[in-house]
């Protein structure tokens, strides 16, 4: 029985894994990242999902938010019997520059919450930048962490509007307890 809880654990952390660093993988088979293909690029990724579970019954909802439109996938269930919504959004930004709140949140501090739970639900959010060499950094905003790792939370007026823009289309956030 341990030895299938670990696979099983394995697998939906495999999930989760696979999906925050989808953008990143998917950008470098792709050369994305350079200047002319910088809207290829999401400037938001949220990633929720529901922890430790049998294959059935996973959950896990995606955003990848870009400077018009948003992907939001619904993931439900895992392995050959996994059914996946996909939904794209188009939005306008009428007002101000999201790249340059996304820079600003850098200097922002991250508050560290302890979490000793394991196998429990998580959320992970990060922006992303281009440096002028073409390169796509991350900045985490949030991470529910677990089992030892605590929870981190970059605090400020920019991280809090970019969280709350990524929030209006994927609204789970699993915090720690």
């Amino acid at each position: 029985m341990n030895s299938t809880r670990q696979v099983l654990s394995s697998a939906v952390i495999l999930i989760l894994l696979s999906s925050a660093t989808y953008a990143q993988t998917n950008n470098e088979t792709l050369g994305i990242g350079k200047k002319e293909s910088l809207v290829d690029t999401p400037m938001l990724t949220k990633t929720s999902g529901g922890g430790f579970m049998m294959p059935e019954w996973v959950q896990i909802e995606r955003c990848a938010l870009y400077e018009d439109h948003v992907i939001i996938t619904h993931q439900f269930g895992s392995g050959a019997n996994k059914l996946v919504k996909e939904e794209i959004r188009n939005f306008t930004i009428t007002s101000g520059f999201l790249d340059q709140m996304i820079l600003n949140s850098l200097t922002e501090s991250i508050i560290e919450t302890e979490n000793y739970m394991c196998d429990g639900p998580g959320t992970y959010t990060e922006a992303h930048y281009q440096l002028s060499t073409g390169k796509v950094e991350s900045i985490p905003l949030f991470s529910t962490g677990g089992c030892g790792s605590p929870q981190n939370e970059r605090e400020g007026v920019n991280s809090r509007h970019l969280r709350q823009l990524i929030d209006e289309y994927c609204p789970t956030t699993h915090r720690a307890f």
